[in-house]
């Protein structure tokens, strides 16, 4: 796969689709479409003075001509910068300043604008660079593009990516997956994320019909344009779960039966047949067509596993983090429940003396972390050798599959100096079908547990502090849970989740530090 021939790549499928879903009835494209748009685009980003090596922002929603922009400053051996609202708190201009830009397209709304700040709406847009800025004197086009990771520290730092690296992650997909020409993969993750875009470019490369939206749009979508193929997090996979266990008892009780039975039955069709059946309700809720379905980010509870299997639509969890691309998956010849699966082919992973996970290739799709701050980081981060340090804590089983049990800078040292890893006690609580959502932190010496009630009521209440005590009996007495906090769903709309929907640990400990709360005993 190369990168620079991603646009023209897209000749060989030309009647592939691509699907922009944003209300209403959408838009379908042909990739012969794209590759025209990409082409003209090219040429009159050409004319307003794009150059090679020039850094080129771009801050939008999920849009088609995300990746109609994003493909012609490849062409051009431009560096895309993907900008989002994190690291443009002090506006665009601003921003323009302090990652030496010099061309910004937005969606953004904006009283005025210099002739550098161009609506992403334009195909044939109206301007010209920023003047005296310096470009990146960058011959082999090494550095394709620049994306942003919060760290330890809670800053969005900006990370230089590594084109070779970016090339052999997206060559990767079709041996782990088995992508089949039929297949659609469904966009609705913000485009500015790494991981989402590199699976963009292994579509577009491999000929898979695509469909973008947005996330408030993701369940129209998934009825109007239904995908065989998802990425998501698993606060989606756990909100689609909740549906089936608030069905009658009586229904799910059958559903089990019906795919308990399935197994012993010798004849394949009536296999078939009631696999379909048993799965019938969670595959209509995901669009009826889907038959990959992919996690990561954040850890998913073993109950969800394990409901998503009984019902014959597995979820494949996999491993990876911005810095160093996917690291280790689960895929359908290789998977163990809670597990993050295997490391990949290209990629040597060990666990260091005090059990963090190192990744180590001959080229990683990162190279450094940008800008003075993060220099501390990097050195933390980055360790030489090809070798990235990430920061989570994990190990092997005898078969060679990873287990992450926590983060690092999440660890939590008790009074006693005991070490514990809130991931590992929120699996726990998580199992529980009355909890949607849960956060363990340390206050004032004591472990808290956030809780959120899938349904808010007395008895429901009742049910977790019972189910928090019998997660306490299994514990040291200095890792216990002294109180509980509920809570309403915890949303990204609100700062407790990112973006891409992980917990925003440092926001929720800030925010429920002085919240009323029940003795866990």
């Amino acid at each position: 796969m190369r990168l620079t021939g991603l646009s023209e790549r897209l000749d060989a499928h030309p009647d592939r689709t691509l699907v922009e879903y944003l209300g209403g009835d959408g838009r379908t494209r042909t990739f012969a479409e794209l590759k025209r748009d990409v082409d003209a685009l090219a040429e009159r980003l050409r004319t307003v003075g794009v150059e090679p090596g020039m850094r080129i922002g771009i801050l939008s929603k999920n849009c088609y001509r995300w990746i109609v922009y994003e493909l012609a400053i490849i062409d051009l051996r431009a560096v895309t910068v993907a900008l989002t609202d994190a690291v443009v708190t002090r506006g665009l201009i601003a921003a323009a300043e302090a990652f030496s830009l010099h061309l910004i397209v937005t969606d953004r709304e904006l009283p005025a604008r210099p002739p550098w700040i161009v609506p992403i709406q334009e195909i044939n847009p109206v301007g010209s660079v920023r003047p005296n800025v310096p470009s990146i004197h960058d011959p082999d086009y090494e550095v394709s593009a620049w994306v942003f990771s919060s760290g330890s520290s809670g800053r969005h730092k900006a990370i230089q990516t590594c084109r070779a690296g970016v090339e052999q992650l997206v060559a990767n997909l079709p041996r782990a997956f088995e992508l089949k020409p039929d297949d659609c993969f469904v966009v609705f993750l913000p485009m500015e994320s790494f991981q989402q875009r590199f699976l963009i470019y292994g579509c577009l490369w491999n000929g898979l019909n695509m469909v973008i939206t947005e996330p408030r749009f993701l369940f129209e979508t998934l009825k109007k344009h239904p995908p065989t193929i998802m990425l998501a997090p698993p606060a989606f996979f756990e909100a689609i779960a909740s549906r089936f266990r608030n069905m009658p008892a009586p229904t799910r009780t059958l559903l089990a039966l019906l795919h308990a039975c399935r197994k012993r039955i010798p004849l394949a069709r009536l296999r078939t047949m009631l696999a379909g059946v048993t799965s019938r309700r969670l595959r209509d809720a995901l669009g009826g067509r889907v038959r990959l379905m992919i996690t990561g980010m954040a850890p998913i509870s073993r109950a969800t596993l394990q409901l998503f299997d009984r019902i014959g639509a597995p979820i494949y969890e996999v491993y990876g983090m911005t810095e160093c691309g996917m690291i280790a998956w689960n895929t359908p010849r290789a998977r163990k429940l809670g597990s993050v699966g295997k490391p990949l082919d290209d990629a040597q992973v060990r666990i260091a003396a005090d059990g963090e996970v190192l990744v180590t290739r001959a080229v990683q799709p990162t190279s450094s972390y940008l800008f003075e701050e993060s220099r501390d980081e990097e050195l933390s981060t980055y360790l030489g050798g090809g070798t990235i340090a990430t920061g989570d804590i994990g190990h092997f089983d005898s078969d060679g599959f990873l287990y992450l049990e926590g983060r690092k800078k999440n660890i939590i040292v008790t009074a006693g100096g005991m070490k514990l890893h809130p991931e590992a006690i929120e699996g726990r609580l998580n199992v529980n079908d009355d909890i949607a959502q849960s956060v363990v932190f340390a206050q004032g010496g004591r472990l808290t547990a956030l809780v959120v009630p899938r349904t808010d009521t007395p008895e429901t209440r009742e049910r977790i502090r019972d189910s928090v005590a019998d997660v306490n009996r299994n514990l040291d007495s200095e890792l216990r849970i002294a109180r509980i906090v509920f809570s309403h769903p915890l949303t990204a709309e609100d700062g407790s989740l990112t973006a891409n929907l992980k917990l925003n640990r440092k926001v929720i400990e800030a925010r429920f530090e002085s919240a009323q709360a029940v003795d866990a005993a």
